[in-house]
């Protein structure tokens, strides 16, 4: 039971009352301020208010995340997410209602900035509508058909909630802490009951993703408690907060054994008995309305139509135009024997080319990832009004992490700046994150990708609290991947023949991508096929396309988003180029695109007729 002391003695007293003794007054902090940029704005304002508000309630772990988890709202950090499918049933409902909601605002009355704010949730929450009514399994209203597997499930995500976002600066925090650790167990359980829920249904992961999610689970349940990663998170924060590490560390060993073992050993089961009679086949066209589904899916990534055969000849085009500039550049670099595959593969496993293996060769890749973002910081001025405050940290990827985790990855900041950006890497294996692979991924992740844009959002124009935190991957990451071109154009790899190669690389993946995924979800393409797909064709090591394709499984359609969202990015940016000639500035087309957060991409083009407007007449202001 949440509250208590799960498999100890009769006689402790519950956590929940030890902190509300401990907490001091309570500190106010305003989680969703209402921002009236104009009178007639006001109700929607209030109403996007209100629904920040209410998803926060629901999602304690999304409080954590966003920093939220402070002043009234702190005992949103004492719980997990409620992962049950009442509350599933609930998300749904909430979501439309919103929808229901936002329609009804009377749109002729808005300004500029507020309609493109009514056009950006409408559209999420039609999207996440339309998941939510016509689909009964998976995630309840985003396209993850899967509860539980090698990348999705709560095994992953809450000792990554504990570990990288539940701040401790108090006993009160500890405290917080050992409650969630203890709620851990109910999350779990209530997985299983989605499990059988959906395998019910006939939806279960491909064979290969049970395996994978199974050894992790196993791996996880089977740590020594005193060195499982949530007693030794524990015990790093409450020292660093001058508290007894030692005493917390304890207490979380004893209840990750008297209560988490026993919920993952019951979770692993529950897995196990659907493994038997799971299908090989890595597509969600096998699920029910498996086709719709995944046409759901690529809108909601991408956020435009279009039909799974386009973007399939999408990929095969744009792989044809850059596979000979690849080997042209891998030729002048001495890597010239056999087609693209082998040459990639020779760069790839090249010693030259990878740092060791061991701590110091894993710091010397930190360091030069810093050396790189700050090289371009010095040019980003030439393309950019205004830089972040907000800092980005790199970071390795914490080793329980590691196995399931991709390549690199970013985390956004906390709303009020009080955390920063993190940009992690996996270093599991320094042969398999040479600098010619990171040095691209570095301006994708942070400047001028992922941590430039989130951070300039936040500090910039005032926007509902809502639209700040909302992510729309067909934007988000278009951008990131329009930035790695940015960094071409900035001259990053004037002087470094090789990391311009990894830069052409990453392109090169990422129009694969919309070939493997249409192909495994639309084509019913095996995982075998995808997997030598994308070696032969898009010259991605062996190791990396097997990781690559498993992603795609369990989410498909999110790897469209990236090529997709950046030829609309520079559609754009020549839209607006051919439309004003020389008042075309891109520092300000940056900052009006910018300004409004990462929106559907239907909703940017009207940022950028806005914008092309405004330079016209000799207006333009960010919006």
């Amino acid at each position: 039971m949440r509250g208590t002391y799960l498999g100890l003695a009769g006689n402790e007293v519950s956590r929940r009352t030890m902190i509300t003794a401990l907490l001091a007054a309570g500190a106010t902090f305003s989680a969703a301020p209402t921002y009236a940029r104009d009178r007639q704005d006001a109700e929607l304002d209030a109403l996007l208010n209100e629904f920040l508000q209410e998803n926060i309630q629901a999602s304690p772990e999304n409080a954590s995340r966003l920093g939220l988890d402070v002043g009234p709202m702190y005992p949103l950090k004492l719980s997990l997410d409620d992962r049950s499918l009442a509350a599933a049933a609930a998300q749904k409902h909430r979501i439309h209602k919103q929808l229901a909601r936002i329609k009804a605002i009377n749109t002729d009355k808005l300004s500029h900035p507020a309609s493109i704010d009514h056009k950006a949730v409408s559209f999420t929450l039609s999207l996440q509508d339309s998941i939510g009514q016509n689909f009964a399994y998976g995630s309840a209203v985003t396209p993850e058909p899967y509860v539980v597997s090698h990348l999705t499930g709560a095994y992953t995500s809450v000792p990554e909630l504990l570990d990288s976002k539940h701040d401790i600066r108090s006993a009160a925090d500890a405290e917080a802490y050992l409650e969630r650790v203890a709620d851990f167990a109910r999350v779990l359980d209530q997985e299983i009951e989605r499990i059988q829920h959906d395998a019910q249904l006939g939806v279960t992961p491909p064979d290969f993703i049970q395996d994978q999610a199974l050894v992790q689970l196993a791996a996880i349940r089977t740590s020594d408690p005193k060195g499982s990663i949530l007693a030794k998170t524990i015990a790093r924060k409450a020292a660093q907060a001058g508290l007894s590490g030692g005493h917390y560390a304890a207490r979380a060993a004893r209840l990750f054994s008297d209560a988490v073992v026993p919920a993952l050993d019951r979770q692993i089961a529950a897995l196990k008995a659907f493994r038997p009679k799971a299908s090989s086949e890595a597509g969600v066209w096998r699920l029910p309305n498996g086709d719709a589904y995944y046409a759901a899916a690529l809108e909601y990534s991408t956020t435009v139509k279009l039909s799974p055969g386009t973007i399939h000849e999408m990929g095969l085009a744009i792989t044809e135009q850059l596979r000979p500039q690849l080997n042209k550049m891998l030729a002048a670099q001495g890597y010239n024997k056999g087609g693209l595959a082998e040459r990639i593969e020779s760069l790839y496993t090249d010693p030259r080319r990878a740092q060791p293996n061991t701590s110091a060769g894993k710091a010397k890749i930190l360091s030069e990832l810093h050396a790189k973002l700050d090289r371009i910081h010095q040019k980003l001025p030439r393309y950019f009004n205004n830089l972040p405050r907000t800092q980005v940290v790199i970071k390795a990827v914490p080793e329980f992490r590691q196995s399931g985790a991709p390549f690199a990855f970013y985390e956004d900041p906390s709303l009020d700046g009080s955390r920063p950006g993190v940009f992690y890497v996996n270093l599991r294996d320094t042969a398999e994150t040479p600098m010619w692979m990171l040095t691209t991924t570095a301006f994708h992740e942070a400047s001028p990708g992922h941590h430039l844009q989130q951070a300039l959002l936040q500090e910039g124009p005032p926007l509902p609290n809502l639209r700040k935190v909302m992510f729309s991957s067909g934007y988000s990451e278009g951008w990131a991947l329009y930035a790695e071109q940015l960094a071409d154009e900035l001259g990053m790899y004037d002087e470094d023949p090789i990391g311009r190669i990894g830069y052409m690389w990453a392109t090169l993946l990422r129009a694969s991508r919309l070939v493997a995924d249409t192909g495994i979800h639309a084509q019913r393409w095996s995982r075998a096929k995808a997997i030598e797909w994308m070696v032969t064709y898009g010259g991605v090591p062996r190791s990396m396309a097997v990781n690559e394709v498993e992603r795609y499984c369990v989410w498909p359609g999110q790897a469209c988003s990236y090529m997709v969202g950046k030829s609309t990015w520079l559609e754009s940016r020549d839209r607006a180029k051919s439309a004003l000639g020389t008042l075309f500035d891109i520092r300000e087309f940056h900052a009006a695109t910018i300004a409004v957060g990462s929106v559907p991409l239907a909703v940017l083009n009207d940022v950028v007729d806005k914008y092309i407007a405004e330079a016209r007449g000799g207006r333009r202001k960010a919006i």
